[in-house]
């Protein structure tokens, strides 16, 4: 940004008044009354540090039973530990939302992002008789670190050959040119050779023929890449949605952000450790099952045919309706059935997200506004008709087996025929999100065209 954002007078002296506060609950940290494990996993340690190689502070976070943070120490360089107490962990984490909401910052920073600057402050006064001002820290931290940022988020379960947008997102392959250009940024910026080469074998390891979501925006580093990983996943989850192979009651796609939260990503597999003859495997499951493979072949036909351009159009919409608010929220939890391979969860999540759709707010909607509404929109005979009753209201009876009385679900032909239904429902929102500008105006319209459709079964 050209110009420095700036507070309030009022602001300023309000926040400057709760960092005393928060020094205040910053106290030195005796180790002897922290309770330690009495039991440690035999990990080898991977490497260790000696006091005096300690740049800055370690932070360690004590939690309650529940979970819940009750003490952050900073350990620093030559051993002095400070810690904020009970009450000084709760103002933390108050002051740091605090910051992070202010209409001036909230469209820049996160609160993890002001959490760390607000400990630096801390840190950096807790031995001083006139603190520097918190206000003035902070900012100056932000600004340094506000800015245009790219972020790539690499993608599981795809192949991309020529590159396509999803929303805010652009979905493309990281290739060895791609790489290169990299580095030439480095160069540019000076850095030593020895440097650039051992980026090179990191980026082309971690990187080269995997693909990645790129995102460029305006803030500081944090909120960009909170901001990029979710748009990836949305991209990823509208993806998944749209892919016919969600009608497999017992397939999964592996199509997601690789994210420190994307743990079942990984493998691990190893088998008879006690025999010479032992079986390790270890690496992404993107090996095993490929999701997508999008390429000059395929790209228009998966951009008009396949939806993509209507998911696109979606995930961009500026300003969106409210139908259109409804229809994300719907999608990314109908895109969690994709993830297992489970036949009850496939079926609790779908139910889940089209009653999203065809209940809206009514409160008095049940399982026959929810068949009705969805001949409204699928149905054009009375053999359709007959078989989105009847699918419908064996899925729900399968659903309720399941929650109600623990059954186990066998019956996949009848799953199937749900998750087919389900895919077709969402083509069709997807197709037609323009159409409506609110749930309430879709469900009247349903509701219409199911009664003139079907006069005779109006009852029903």
């Amino acid at each position: 940004m050209s110009e420095e954002i700036r507070l309030p007078d009022v602001d300023r002296a309000d926040l400057e008044k709760c960092g005393l506060e928060l020094l205040r609950h910053f106290k030195l940290f005796t180790p002897a009354a922290r309770t330690e494990k009495t039991w440690q996993p035999d990990r080898p340690a991977k490497f260790e540090l000696a006091e005096d190689q300690i740049v800055g502070s370690l932070l360690s976070v004590t939690l309650d039973p529940m979970g819940k943070d009750v003490e952050r120490i900073a350990v620093h360089g030559k051993g002095t530990q400070h810690a904020f107490d009970k009450d000084g962990v709760k103002l933390l984490d108050e002051l740091s939302e605090r910051w992070a909401l202010h209409s001036a910052l909230s469209e820049f920073t996160t609160t993890d992002a002001m959490r760390g600057r607000l400990l630096k402050w801390c840190e950096f006064n807790v031995h001083l008789g006139a603190p520097s001002s918190c206000v003035d820290s902070v900012m100056s931290d932000f600004h340094a670190d506000l800015g245009e940022h790219e972020v790539w988020v690499q993608l599981a379960g795809i192949e991309v050959e020529v590159p396509f947008p999803m929303g805010p997102v652009e979905i493309r392959g990281v290739d060895g040119p791609q790489i290169e250009s990299w580095l030439g940024n480095l160069k540019i910026q000076g850095i030593e050779q020895k440097q650039i080469e051992s980026a090179r074998s990191r980026y082309v390891e971690a990187w080269q023929g995997h693909t990645g979501a790129v995102f460029r925006a305006l803030g500081d580093r944090s909120a960009v890449q909170s901001s990029a990983i979710e748009h990836a996943e949305r991209a990823c989850a509208l993806m998944r949605v749209i892919d016919p192979r969600g009608a497999n009651p017992t397939g999964r796609s592996f199509l997601q952000p690789v994210t420190l939260l994307s743990q079942s990503l990984t493998r691990q597999v190893m088998t008879d450790p006690h025999l010479t003859s032992c079986s390790l495997r270890s690496g992404l499951h993107e090996f095993e099952i490929l999701s997508h493979s999008v390429t000059r072949a395929n790209v228009a036909q998966l951009w008009n045919e396949a939806s993509f351009g209507a998911a696109h159009a979606l995930l961009s919409a500026q300003p969106r309706s409210q139908f259109q608010e409804h229809l994300i929220g719907a999608s990314l939890i109908q895109a969690r059935q994709r993830l297992t391979r489970d036949p009850v969860e496939k079926l609790i999540f779908t139910i889940a997200s089209m009653e999203t759709i065809l209940y809206g707010g009514d409160r008095r909607s049940d399982q026959r506004h929810f068949k009705r509404r969805l001949c409204g929109l699928l149905a054009g005979t009375e053999s359709m008709r007959e078989h989105v009753f009847d699918t419908a209201k064996r899925s729900f009876e399968l659903r309720n087996q399941f929650l109600h009385h623990g059954q186990r679900l066998r019956e996949l032909r009848v799953i199937e025929s749900f998750l087919l239904l389900s895919w077709l429902f969402f083509r069709a929102l997807l197709a037609h999100q323009g159409r409506w500008s609110s749930v309430e105006e879709f469900i009247g319209e349903m509701d219409a065209a199911y009664a003139g459709r079907f006069p005779d079964q109006a009852t029903s």
